[in-house]
């Protein structure tokens, strides 16, 4: 039993080294990853919510790439893809190193 235990354990351990960094959201907290990052997903939707309903809202990776906007209190979207190879967040094969909601 104590050994069964002990390879759960170790099979647990090297299961959370297979994940993609979860430190990658910049900028305001308008934002959330459905699933969350801290849940090791192999892809997620990131959310970023209009302030109110006027507002324009946009997405952008590494700083300075906008990858999706919305207009008129509408939320926008994107999802990213962790690929397994070298655990770095990819969207469409572009790697995201920061993700950001204006």
């Amino acid at each position: 039993m104590k050994f069964m235990i002990f390879l759960f354990l170790i099979a647990l351990a090297s299961a959370a080294d297979n994940c993609c960094k979860s430190d990658i959201t910049t900028g305001p907290s308008r934002s959330l990853f459905m699933p969350s990052l801290q849940s090791c997903p192999a892809k997620t939707t990131f959310i970023c919510s209009a302030a109110n309903d006027k507002a324009v809202t946009s997405i952008t990776i590494n700083g300075n790439t906008t990858i999706a906007s919305s207009k008129d209190g509408a939320n926008s979207v994107a999802e990213i893809v962790c690929r397994l190879s070298d655990l770095k967040w990819t969207l469409n094969g572009q790697v995201v190193d920061t993700i950001s909601c204006l």
